[in-house]
This record gives C-alpha cells, structure tokens and sequence, in this order.
C-alpha cells in the first residue's frame, strides 16, 4: 500500500519536475557473476528488473537469472552503468545492488516513471557504491513504504523530484543527495544520517513531517533553496553542519530540534541550538568564518561520493575536543570520503588535526583505513550486510525545476 500524500502541508512540492537535461553516455546492463560469500545469495546473469524478480519470489523461475550461495539478504552486482527506460517492480525482498568497484550510475529516463526504486511494505533495500540519477525529468530516487527498510552506503541520489520519499525506516551513511527538487522527504517513520552531504536541492535539504522522526549527526546540509531542515516532526542534530540555505537554517513549525552538541549554523539563528559546542550567526567567508568550499568536488584518492571541502581557517576545523565523545573511539572513525578522523584510530594517530571537525568533511586528512578498521555503517539498517563495500565515482550534477508534476498518493 502506498503511503497518503498530504499535498496541501508540503506546499505544492509534490508539483515539482526536473526539467535540466543530464549527459549520461553509454549507460548498458552488465551483472557480472560473483563467488557469494557465506550467507548470502549472488543473483547473475540477468537484468535488474528480472534480479529484483527473483529475489521477491526467492526463485530464478521463469527470469533468467542464476542464484550462487544460499541465505538472504540476496545481491545483486553491477559492473558498468544501467539505463532504466521502465519502472523497476516493487521491491519486497532483502537485496543489496552494489558494484565491482567501478563507476556505476542507474539512470531513470523513462518520463513516466514516478520512482527509481520503490521499496515495499516488506522489502528491504541497500544501495551501496552507488549513484542515481533521473534524465527523464520525472521521478523520484527511492521510494519507500511504511515498514520498507532502506539503506545507502557511499552513494549519491542527484538530480531526481525527491532523492528519498519515505514512510518506512532509512539509514543514510557517508552518502550525497544533491540538485534535486527536494532533497530527503520523511513522510513518516524514522531516518538516520550520518557522515552525509546533503546540498544543492532547490527545496528544502531535508523536511521531517509530522510524526517522524531523524537523527542526523556528522553531515552537512547546505545551499538548498529551502530549508536546511524543515521540520514537522522531530530532530536530534549532532556535529553537523546547516550553512547558507536559502529560506532558513532550520524552519520549525509543529516539530522539535534537540541538539546532542558541537553544531554550526551559518549566517543565521534559526535552528535554536544551545548545547555544548553549538555555534550560530558565524559568517559564511572570512576571519571566523565558515568557510566552506562552494562547489561539491571529488576531494580525495578515491571514487567516493562528493562533498563540501573545509576551507583553511574553517571555524569548523578541529571544532570538538576527542574529550566529548564524539569523535575517535567512542565517535564516527571516518569523514564521508573514508579519510581518518582526529584522535585515537590508531595510537598516536592525529591525522585531521588534534580534535576532530564538525560537518561530513575532516579537514587535512588524508589516510583510508582498511575496511576492517572502520565501522559498519551499514548494519544499523541491514544486519545481514555486513564490511564496507567499494567505494564508486559520484557524479553531482547541477539541474535547473520548473513546478510542473503532481505526485500520486
């Protein structure tokens, strides 16, 4: 079943059409076979609309594919970019799509579809190394269903109507959402971001309705049109970063932002943190400023998401002492990028500087630990997931909206 729209409360966002036109070249379907690893169960040798297929009927019956391994959550692997011309089936099983370590895009240019993918009431969907856009100008990157579980893992959802829409539960970690018409929608239930980035949408950054909930911590939210965090519901905000949206830093109506401590808000005061460490008013550039690089860049070795760089002089820079808890051991171990942060990773490890940084960006780090030393971002929404996976070139792309589309209930 479908989640209920309320039009009226999101004023005509539901109204919104990309009508920028993006270059995406070459995009093929190409799943390469993979040994599974014990516990899960690789899908190969077939499309993704036919993988998702027999992962919902837990059968190749009848689609083409090939199962190696047994258990769930089922994978399905990407080697080289895909172009979607048809919506995807829902999906109602446990399945994570990733890559090879390549460069890999899903495209949507069907100009008829409403949704990327559409994860169901019993579906349970990870993206991992992953990037999603929409050339058709009409839909949404991920849709979720009240009970959906979905979770993204160094990816980046851009140019799309919503990045997310949900009503079910969403983890959203070292991962980009950028230029699209509203950047993240919680219609319901409850989300977490962490070591995130999300900008450049040209409504609000992130809208929490009324009965939902998001925790955000480490992640930066800026130059969305709208509102950094526009908020109905509630909040718990921690060493994050809200700069230079358009309309507010935080718009609160009927809703409620708790701050855990070690925020910036930059140049307003509208999101009311007082905890320990959190800073407002701070100018955008300059002595005691932000400043924050104002285009998102690759800003590292590797093919990760884009982000928000730090600019020498950041008052953002070494911000929280490895004293609060925050960062290394107790906190985050990593920046978005996979880049240490501050403190005791290893002993006698000060890469990044002698405290650590708020936003999803440690400044002057540039190590990458092994995947075992890091934290397993994504098992907070997928248990049987488990490592971190290949990181993936993450393209954003600028795109001009033009408020033209109805979204169905």
């Amino acid at each position: 079943m479908k989640k209920s729209v309320n039009v009226d409360r999101r004023r005509c966002w539901a109204a919104l059409i990309l009508i920028g036109v993006l270059l995406v070249n070459g995009l093929i379907t190409a799943p390469i076979a993979q040994a599974a690893p014990a516990g899960l169960t690789t899908i190969a040798s077939c499309a993704l609309d036919k993988a998702i297929t027999a992962a919902n009927q837990g059968s190749t019956a009848g689609t083409g594919c090939t199962f190696s391994g047994t258990g769930q959550p089922y994978v399905f692997i990407l080697s080289a970019n895909l172009s979607l011309s048809t919506e995807l089936p829902v999906i109602t099983s446990k399945l994570i799509i990733t890559t090879d370590g390549n460069n890999v895009v899903i495209d949507q240019t069907s100009a008829d579809a409403s949704f990327v993918f559409n994860v169901g009431q019993t579906g349970n969907l990870t993206l991992k190394a992953i990037r999603v856009t929409n050339t058709g100008g009409n839909s949404d990157g991920i849709d979720v269903d009240t009970g959906g579980l979905f979770a993204m893992v160094d990816s980046t959802l851009d140019s799309l109507i919503f990045g997310i829409s949900s009503s079910g539960t969403v983890t959203v970690n070292n991962s980009t959402i950028s230029n699209s018409a509203l950047g993240f929608w919680i219609a319901g239930g409850s989300a977490t971001m962490v070591n995130s980035t999300v900008v450049g949408n040209l409504g609000d950054g992130i809208y929490i309705d009324q009965g939902a909930n998001l925790t955000i911590s480490d992640s930066t939210l800026a130059n969305n049109g709208g509102s950094g965090l526009d908020v109905d519901g509630a909040v718990v905000v921690v060493s994050t970063i809200i700069a230079q949206n358009t309309s507010f830093g935080c718009l609160v109506r009927i809703g409620q932002i708790t701050s855990h401590g070690y925020n910036i808000e930059s140049p307003g005061n509208t999101c009311n943190l007082g905890a320990t460490g959190d800073r407002a008013r701070i100018p955008p550039l300059g002595t005691g400023g932000l400043n924050l690089a104002p285009i998102l860049a690759q800003n590292g070795p590797q093919p990760r998401p884009h982000t928000r760089a730090l600019l020498s002089g950041s008052v953002a820079i070494d911000a929280i002492p490895t004293t609060s808890g925050l960062c290394p051991p107790n906190g985050v171990s990593v920046d978005e990028r996979g880049n240490v942060r501050a403190g005791q990773v290893r002993a006698g490890d000060q890469r990044g500087g002698l405290a650590c940084d708020v936003g999803a960006y440690e400044f002057d780090s540039t190590e990458i630990l092994s995947a075992t030393t890091l934290r397993d971002f994504g098992a907070q929404a997928q248990p049987s997931a488990t490592g971190l996976w290949p990181a993936t070139l993450l393209l954003a792309l600028s795109g001009t909206w033009l408020v033209a589309r109805h979204r169905r209930a």
